[in-house]
């Protein structure tokens, strides 16, 4: 967002304001299953902040529910190194894993059946 007659201190402060409303949305969003629209959301506040974690936090669980394991689980580290401890994030984390390991384990016995 720009604008000749603002003051870049201005600009700062309406940006994140932005940001804030964008990552409210996304919560939003993702309470209505509306996955896609989260993380376009989202996808537009880390274009300005490649470090929100909160945005590459709500872009995994969205990336979760859209069964994108191996996107979510790199969101949901990534978030995890800016904001080390976070409980919703580890929480979230290990829900990811154990999907991840539950899918292989399902995989491989389909295998299996294909070659007996």
């Amino acid at each position: 967002m720009q604008h000749s007659s603002l003051e870049p201190s201005d600009v700062k402060v309406l940006n994140e304001i932005l940001h804030t409303c964008m990552l409210n949305q996304s919560a939003v969003k993702l309470k209505l299953k509306q996955y896609k629209d989260a993380i376009l959301l989202c996808d537009k506040v880390l274009s300005c902040n490649r470090k929100s974690a909160k945005a590459m936090y709500r872009r995994g669980q969205a990336l979760f529910k859209t069964n994108e394991y191996d996107l979510a689980l790199k969101d949901l580290s990534e978030a995890l190194s800016i904001v080390p401890n976070d409980k919703f994030i580890i929480a979230e984390l290990n829900v990811v894993k154990k999907a991840i390991h539950k899918y292989l384990v399902f995989e491989k016995c389909q295998y299996r059946k294909m070659f007996k």
